[in-house]
């Protein structure tokens, strides 16, 4: 019944928010925000879909917003919702962006030393300009907030550059040394003098199970 009830909610709330607009001038969106009960319905991207055929409102005037929360309740399901938004032509706002339940505010609060930027990042940011500016932007957030950054999974000379263009503190990957090969990092990299902006850091073949 819960489930149902939020469903339901969900449909009423963007059928009236889909009609309302209908009305107004062309450049006006409309804006509604769905919890994650509503959202990660597995009809929600049919209700919106009829709501705005059923309203004639075009699908680019509908914003759809969800928090953190709802994204990380779950996050397959979540990302596939988002997408087939995105096919449709409606807008997605992360909305409480910084709030008391996002990460920004966990590295606000949390007397964090280290920030480690995960390999699957690194390893596209030779590759690709929007992850590349994602490692800058995550070490700009964390030198602003005082906090040391390591760059794991460095495994070659464009990742390297990019970690230590942009003031990375440490680097962790095959590039610079295997674990039992970490003094010679620098000498490894064929880098000279430049590896020294780096500190090199040994790269666990894994990691023991907690």
């Amino acid at each position: 019944m819960r489930a149902a009830s939020s469903s339901n909610l969900a449909n009423g709330v963007l059928q009236t928010a889909c009609e309302a607009a209908a009305g107004w001038d062309d450049n006006i969106r409309v804006a509604v925000n769905m919890s994650a009960a509503q959202f990660l319905q597995p009809r929600f991207v049919v209700a919106v879909q009829e709501n705005l055929a059923r309203s004639g409102l075009a699908a680019d005037r509908l914003v759809i917003e969800i928090t953190e929360e709802t994204v990380q309740r779950n996050p397959d399901r979540a990302l596939a919702m988002a997408s087939s938004l995105q096919a449709l032509g409606v807008r997605l706002a992360l909305d409480e962006f910084g709030g008391a339940h996002s990460v920004l505010h966990m590295l606000r609060v949390f007397p964090f030393s280290k920030l480690k930027i995960d390999r699957s990042l690194m390893q596209q940011a030779d590759t690709d300009p929007v992850v590349a500016q994602l490692v800058r932007s995550i070490l700009l957030m964390g030198h602003a907030l005082r906090i040391s950054v390591l760059a794991q999974g460095i495994e070659t000379r464009g990742q390297f550059s990019i970690a230590s263009a942009e003031g990375c503190d440490e680097g962790q990957g095959y590039l610079i040394g295997h674990p039992a090969q970490s003094a010679q990092a620098a000498d490894m990299t064929g880098l000279g003098p430049a590896a020294g902006s780096i500190r090199a850091v040994s790269s666990p073949v894994f990691s023991p199970a907690t």
